[in-house]
């Protein structure tokens, strides 16, 4: 993704003069000269006293001027600072760098397009595409080429030099917006693909080299079902026998039901499909690190509810495109935590993951019995749910909630939280970060 110069920047990097005409030793002569009251190099003094200096050098000492302040703004334009590791691109030294586990760790699901430029820069590629369907068409989630508009962004991230990125399709099948052989051949430490919904991020799809030479998927956001991490060097399976697409017996009927629920004093959260919804119920179908072959996989639109025992209900949250996957098909149990003031319960949509799990936060007031849906304020940010590591769910230590973050391939060590309540504001508010080994 590294591009040409073009020819201004040249000639501005090589500056407007070609001879070295602004010296140290003109420098001196003029400040000696300002010093002395001369107009000039004949030593006559002007009788006012005031001192002239010629339109050669008050134009170098402009265009000098000049030069210092155009590279101070580009310099503070910058996105990374030198603490970031890495290199995205073909690794030049004017690049800017920056770690994959950086990377992964400053993504949210929601975020900006403006946001995600701020963090990870514009050194990507982008892939678009628009298409005119029928009024009646309705798209697939799993397939993408049935989708009415399709933006990626492309980032690559520790490029040999000399290596040309193989530029793929990728509108239609993500697959191909990978440069598969060049991560499997170490060309290419990891690419990461961002995919866009209204100018938001809506999911996150990672591939890197694992130490064996098989190729490693990581994500953030709703699964495609052939985004699944498989080994590189995986055969393809056999084309699968024509089946009807009726749902597994054993497991719940599409739109019915409820799918996850936590119980506090004041009422019970209920997370239920739109009853209008197209949701999908199936085994998960192969072994990964998103879970077992048998596990139940759910995906569609939810609605969470707030039921009180004298019947009343009111909606706290609605989801689109939710993937949930977990073992059985049991009614999930939200996660319960105990605050001086209130019941924090935590929903995690997956149980495991190759890297870090996604979950979201409500609370329920122990004096008014209010259930609200509680965001992650980091810094000026609202944001809906935070990630955290597979084997160290978040708990309360000094009443404050703690979360150790997820470990990303080439990241040394993680992340841990901490966040501060704030009821009256329904946040829960970072109040510190520390880095572990």
């Amino acid at each position: 993704m590294k591009e040409a110069k073009p020819e201004w920047y040249v000639r501005l990097k090589r500056g407007p003069f070609e001879g070295n005409v602004f010296d140290s030793e003109l420098q001196r002569e003029v400040e000696a000269r300002a010093q002395s009251g001369q107009s000039g190099r004949t030593g006559k003094t002007r009788r006012t006293g005031r001192t002239r200096l010629n339109i050669r050098a008050v134009s170098l000492g402009a265009a000098a001027v000049l030069l210092i302040v155009l590279a101070a703004l580009a310099t503070s334009g910058r996105p990374f600072d030198s603490g970031r590791q890495a290199s995205i691109g073909g690794g030049g030294e004017e690049e800017s760098t920056i770690s994959f586990g950086y990377a992964m760790d400053q993504l949210r699901l929601g975020m900006t397009q403006e946001e995600v430029l701020q963090a990870l820069g514009d050194d990507s590629v982008g892939l678009s595409v628009r298409r005119d369907f029928p009024q009646e068409h309705r798209e697939d989630p799993n397939d993408m080429s049935t989708w009415s508009a399709v933006d990626l962004w492309r980032y690559d991230f520790g490029v040999r030099d000399g290596y040309e990125v193989r530029q793929g399709n990728g509108v239609d099948n993500l697959e191909d917006a990978f440069d598969l052989d060049g991560i499997r051949s170490g060309e290419i430490q990891a690419q990461l693909i961002i995919n866009w919904r209204d100018r938001k991020v809506e999911r996150v799809i990672a591939k890197m080299r694992s130490g064996d030479g098989t190729i490693g998927t990581t994500r953030l956001g709703p699964v495609i079902e052939h985004d699944a991490p498989l080994a590189a060097e995986e055969p393809p399976e056999a084309e699968p026998k024509a089946s009807d697409s009726s749902p597994d017996p054993e497991l719940p009927a599409p739109n019915e039901g409820i799918r996850a629920v936590g119980s506090s004093g004041a009422g019970q959260f209920q997370l239920r499909p739109v009853k209008s919804g197209d949701e999908s119920v199936q085994t998960l179908g192969a072994p990964s690190c998103l879970g077992q072959e048998t596990d139940a996989h759910f995906f569609g639109d939810y609605e969470l509810f707030f039921h009180r025992p004298s019947g009343e209900e009111t909606v706290v949250q609605s989801f689109e495109q939710l993937e949930m996957i977990w073992k059985g098909n049991e009614t999930l149990e939200f996660r319960q935590l105990e605050f001086a003031d209130m019941e924090l319960f935590l929903f995690l949509p997956r149980y495991t993951d190759c890297h870090a799990l996604e979950f979201y936060a409500y609370g329920v007031d122990k004096a008014t019995g209010e259930a609200s849906n509680y965001t992650f304020r980091d810094g000026e940010n609202d944001l809906p749910y935070w990630t955290t590591s597979p084997q160290e769910l978040p708990k309360v230590e000094d009443g404050m909630l703690v979360v150790e973050g997820g470990r990303w391939a080439g990241q040394d060590g993680a992340v841990r939280y901490t966040f501060e309540p704030v009821p009256d504001k329904h946040q829960l508010r970072l109040a510190d970060e520390e880095r572990i080994p």
